[in-house]
């Protein structure tokens, strides 16, 4: 178990509450401080069946000691809390602040958790390497038994500081990112003979050992009407796990040896601020912003291959304004402004290939200026109306249309773009401000040259919300979403033997999003809440099988995408010192990919598509049940205990069907 992080926390914390007496002392007209502790200290016990590891994702499923402790101390001069939650070593929360005369503010948190990841098996009955003759593709597991996962820590310190007789405040700050676990590394190997008769599918396990941290220094003072402020900003980000490398055979472009796989770079990120605003009161507020920063590739060349010396010069711009006229009317105009320059180097050497020196294609530079105007009216306090216009101007560098070279120095997307939206929206409360609302927008989006294929040259939504609380006691609220998307403004361009081939590729989206919801205090005792959603997607799109000259094309494929889920939950206070809780949960997720073209043969293979659908659909079904009890003793003490049982079931395979109970009990005592 790593116990850094808390360590540090507790020892910051020792230090400050050290202080306290001195500094309660420089208060002669202090009162007596408000004092509270509250301290739980619990097990919680952990079982599962076959893969549990899909029925609780999110749970370290281990049994073990949990904890929590909550201290907060009040008076005029000085507030202090500290809360914590420990539920494992992959599990926990630490919420701290700290806050002398608004002159010194500290807050410090820090929390974990984990992911459990799949482990794909290549314990495939289709791939027997003892048939003959042998099957197709080999599958060959390194490490069978391993289970992925990966722990995410998160670490951040905020210290905030008035400068005595300035009107200015100095901030620091801290963040720090952590992942740390094992997934599973999957490739596809050459054999090394002469003629290879077998694709080699290789599966093993890759440590994930990843840290981000991130250093802020920032100065803001009042200047009469104006506010300013600068920040300085510094990022790392390191891989401290090597680069896995295999032995790979050879192919008709490069020796048999050892090569290293694809690997996440060292970078870091430099960046400078500053910015102006005026007071945030009055008819007229204006903000603008101005950002400058480089991005760098930190790594050092590899096995076998070169140093890949790259960075990114960027600017930043922002521009704000508010406009109030009129009570009834609010103009706002907004303008962001992002420009990058990419440089990278022209060629890098990788041993094994002949030749050995290979061309790199200079990444895209990038402009994009996003212009915002909105209005509001409101022509009666139960009635707002809005306009939205907004309008994207992007610019790319190294862009061109393919053309019939091993060595393509241009990314095939078009030079410039520009995406415009328009929104209509209005909210309306009939009944008062509480009672019943009604809220919806219309939006229509363009684009004159979509750049990739599952964008949008056309889309259309359409929303509508309702929240009805007719009574203190019962409420409901209801959404709906429609969407519509279309792209008929999309080529793929391939080049085979001196001939460009070139195939319009048309897409087009239909989605529907709908949550019903409603709460209700039955009783005195009872309180109840259901939540409902759906989820349908559509999607059409030509898609392409193989290579020029002779790909399969399949016009109209659809995917498809349906979720329902369903929550109910209730509390009911059985005695006046005794509560009951329950939680039920239901989700049903289906997808079907659906290609259909004529059968055909293909380097002596015969091709179809019969396989593909049963490939790609997913029936899974998930619930889940918790049960608790919350029991207040005398003098201070209480006691809980809670159950859980999660189901995840796939109906088209049981290979990661299981599931997790999760049983817990604490005892606390507040003072």
């Amino acid at each position: 178990m790593n116990f850094t992080r808390p360590l540090i926390i507790l020892t910051l914390w020792g230090v400050l509450l050290g202080g306290l007496p001195a500094m309660a002392a420089e208060d002669a007209a202090a009162r007596i401080p408000a004092l509270t502790n509250r301290l739980s200290l619990g097990y919680r016990a952990v079982s599962t069946d076959h893969y549990g590891r899909h029925a609780a994702p999110f749970s370290l499923l281990d049994s073990g000691p949990t904890s929590e402790v909550e201290l907060k101390y009040l008076n005029p001069t000085l507030r202090l809390m500290f809360i914590g939650t420990y539920l494992n070593e992959a599990d926990y929360l630490v919420e701290a602040d700290f806050d002398y005369r608004g002159l010194l503010r500290i807050n410090i948190d820090s929390e974990k958790l984990i992911h459990n990841l799949d482990h794909f098996s290549y314990d495939r009955p289709d791939a027997d390497n003892n048939a003959a003759p042998p099957s197709q593709v080999e599958f060959i597991d390194r490490s069978t038994h391993d289970d992925y996962f990966v722990k995410v820590g998160i670490d951040t310190v905020k210290v905030k500081a008035n400068l005595p007789d300035y009107p200015a405040h100095l901030t620091l700050g801290y963040w720090r990112l952590e992942r740390t676990g094992k997934k599973q590394l999957r490739y596809l190997n050459a054999g090394g003979q002469a003629v290879c008769s077998q694709c080699h599918m290789v599966s093993k396990s890759q440590d994930i050992d990843r840290v981000t941290e991130e250093f802020t220094l920032g100065l803001d003072t009042h200047a009469g009407y104006l506010n300013l402020a600068v920040e300085q900003l510094f990022r790392e980000f390191h891989d401290r796990e090597p680069v896995p490398y295999d032995y790979f055979g050879s192919t008709p472009d490069r020796l048999p040896g050892f090569y290293q796989h694809d690997s996440t770079p060292d970078s870091r990120l430099v960046s400078s601020t500053i910015k102006a605003s005026t007071s945030p009161s009055g008819g007229v507020v204006a903000a603008a912003g101005f950002t400058v920063g480089k991005k760098e590739n930190l790594s050092g060349s590899g096995l076998g291959v070169s140093t890949v010396e790259s960075e990114t010069d960027f600017r930043k711009a922002s521009a704000d304004l508010t406009l109030i006229p009129d009570p009834t009317l609010t103009l706002n105009f907004r303008y962001r402004m992002l420009d990058q320059d990419n440089s990278t180097p022209s060629q890098i050497s990788v041993i094994g290939l002949n030749p050995k020196d290979v061309n790199v294609r200079n990444n895209i530079d990038l402009t994009r200026a996003t212009y915002n105007a909105k209005i509001s009216y409101r022509p009666t306090a139960r009635l707002t109306l809005v306009g939205d216009f907004e309008r994207k101007e992007i610019h790319r560098s190294q862009t061109g249309s393919a053309f019939d070279d091993p060595f393509d120095p241009f990314w095939e997307l078009p030079e410039d773009e520009n995406i415009n939206r328009y929104r209509l929206s209005f909210i309306a409360k009939p009944l008062g401000p509480s009672t019943l609302r009604f809220n919806g927008w219309y939006e229509y989006l363009t684009s004159d040259d979509p750049a990739y294929g599952a964008s949008v040259e056309e889309q259309q939504q359409i929303f509508a919300g309702v929240n009805w609380t007719p009574t203190p006691r019962f409420g409901a609220t209801t959404n709906i979403r429609l969407s519509r998307g279309v792209n008929s403004n999309f080529d793929r361009s391939e080049y085979d033997s001196g001939l460009l081939y070139r195939y319009e590729i048309d897409r087009s989206q239909q989605q529907e999003d709908f949550t019903a919801g409603l709460w209700s205090q039955l009783t005195d005792t009872l309180n109840v809440n259901f939540h409902y959603g759906y989820l349908r997607s559509d999607t059409s799109q030509d898609v392409i099988f193989g290579a020029a000259p002779d790909p399969l094309i399949n016009e109209n494929v659809e995917y498809q995408q349906r979720v329902h889920t369903a929550t109910l939950s209730a509390t009911l206070q059985v005695m006046k010192n005794l509560q009951a809780l329950m939680e039920a949960r239901y989700i049903r997720s289906s997808a079907l990919f659906d290609p259909d073209f004529v059968p055909q043969v293909v380097l002596g293979f015969p091709i179809d598509s019969s396989g593909l659908s049963e490939l790609s659909e997913l029936d899974i079904v998930q619930t889940g049940i918790a049960l608790g009890l919350e029991w207040t003793l005398a003098d201070g003490w209480s006691c809980g205990a809670r159950f859980s049982h999660d189901d995840y079931e796939d109906r088209n395979s049981s290979e990661f069907d299981g599931t997790a109970q999760l049983y817990s009990f604490s005892l606390a005592r507040t003072w």
